[in-house]
């Protein structure tokens, strides 16, 4: 049986005080997003540090997984890319 194929990039490292709209500013440059997840804190409605960002093609998030570059809005945050 074949796993589901995943097309989402995990973000880390990334500020409490990180919006919706930093990280689709950031990563469009890469491609079509198709969804992004931001998990949140439920007592500080603010982020956990990390997000998901869906592409429609599995290959933009390997390359993206691949770089393990840095968001360039964060760079003093070594920010990595993971596939997930």
């Amino acid at each position: 049986m074949l796993g589901r194929v995943r097309n989402s990039v995990h973000v880390n490292n990334l500020p409490d005080t990180v919006t919706y709209n930093d990280v689709w500013l950031e990563f469009k440059k890469f491609g079509e997003i198709t969804n992004i997840t931001i998990p949140v804190d439920v007592n500080t409605a603010q982020s956990k540090g990390y997000a998901f960002v869906e592409y429609p093609f599995r290959s933009v998030a390997i390359i993206l997984s691949l770089s393990k570059s840095s968001l360039s809005s964060y760079d003093h945050l070594s920010n990595l890319f993971e596939l997930f």
